[in-house]
């Protein structure tokens, strides 16, 4: 074979062979879905990708500060990433979202804008007990809509009924984007006439901001009946609450440490 031709065949070969390493090399990512949810009281965003080889994920907040960031290798990944702190209002603006391989060239990037959580009251119902010299609105029923694109976490309360102003801690519970969500509490409010058919209402997050601000109508009143406990000593005593099997079935629900529990 004549030397010019050897000579030329070997470059072919050897360039090839790099250019195959550069291909072989390569890393691809691919975001295959990404829904912003709730993990027991954190609010985050679940992400999956699939990625061809070595890659680092971060997340940065709005104020262009690193919030998340992962080692992944080769497959399919589902990450859950938090956003904030346990049930605390996560800040509106652009999130990016990026991927770099192992040589820090960005192989994916993605702002994600976000105009945060927007409450309202759609519905307002009344628990109302009855005693022997007078009556009681014990608890309110609400229905929260999050119109928004992040998570809404109310925390606390306060009702106006004429020149009163009653605040009370709603329990832990979060209302999620394009999602509904009942919130019951304790409130003991003077007994509201027929005509009373409205309440101003104003909930706050944990940082004491008002997130909704509202006077819905009452949509409903359930008279709610007694438990009555009796004994004698010096006499006999009656002692009256009222039966609210809402509070019993809320924490009956939650979980329990798997462990004996005497309570």
């Amino acid at each position: 074979m004549p030397l010019t031709k050897a000579i030329f065949l070997t470059s072919v070969l050897l360039i090839s062979s790099f250019s195959g390493c550069i291909l072989l090399r390569q890393t691809h990512f691919t975001l295959l879905s990404l829904v912003v949810d709730d993990d027991d009281g954190f609010p985050c965003m679940v992400v999956e990708f699939n990625t061809s080889d070595f890659s680092v994920v971060t997340l940065t907040n709005p104020q262009q500060t690193n919030i998340f960031s992962d080692t992944y290798y080769y497959g399919v990944h589902n990450e859950s990433i938090y956003l904030s702190s346990y049930h605390t209002s996560v800040p509106p603006g652009t999130y990016r979202l990026q991927a770099v391989d192992s040589s820090k060239n960005t192989i994916f990037e993605n702002e994600l804008q976000f105009n945060g959580a927007n409450l309202s009251i759609i519905a307002l119902s009344v628990d109302t007990w009855t005693k022997k010299t007078s009556s009681l609105s014990i608890a309110l029923h609400l229905t929260f809509k999050n119109s928004g694109d992040l998570p809404a976490y109310p925390n606390k309360m306060t009702v106006h009924q004429e020149l009163t102003d009653i605040e009370t801690i709603l329990p832990p519970s979060v209302v999620l984007p394009h999602d509904t969500t009942q919130v019951t509490c304790f409130v003991p409010l003077p007994e509201l006439t027929v005509e009373e058919n409205q309440l101003t209402i104003s909930v706050f997050d944990n940082t004491g901001a008002i997130i909704v601000q509202s006077s819905p109508s009452i949509l409903k009143r359930t008279p709610v009946t007694s438990w009555e406990y009796t004994w004698f000593y010096f006499g006999q005593n009656i002692l009256s609450v009222p039966q609210v099997d809402w509070f019993f079935d809320y924490y009956k629900s939650l979980d329990r440490f798997d462990i004996v529990d005497y309570s």
